[in-house]
């Protein structure tokens, strides 16, 4: 089975690479797995919105979380 690949999005730029989500999300300990397909880093998250489970990120950025990862990054958030 091929990975496919990983899209990374910036703020000014998509970007295309040969990996996987799990690897990524091992190498890089600021790297949140916010649900089955998507990792945030977390240097750039400017807010967390727990009811909607919603993350805005620099360049304003938003990503949904899923409802068990909502849970782990509120708990996360607030440990910190």
């Amino acid at each position: 089975m091929l990975d496919t690949p990983v899209q990374l999005h910036a703020i000014n730029k998509v970007a295309e690479f040969p990996g996987n989500l799990n690897a990524l999300e091992e190498k890089y300990p600021q790297f949140f797995r916010c649900d089955k397909s998507s990792l945030v880093n977390l240097n750039h998250l400017r807010s967390f919105d727990y009811k909607e489970k919603e993350l805005l990120l620099d360049g304003e950025i938003r990503c949904k979380a899923s409802f068990r990862k909502s849970r782990e990054l509120n708990k996360l958030l607030r440990d910190n």
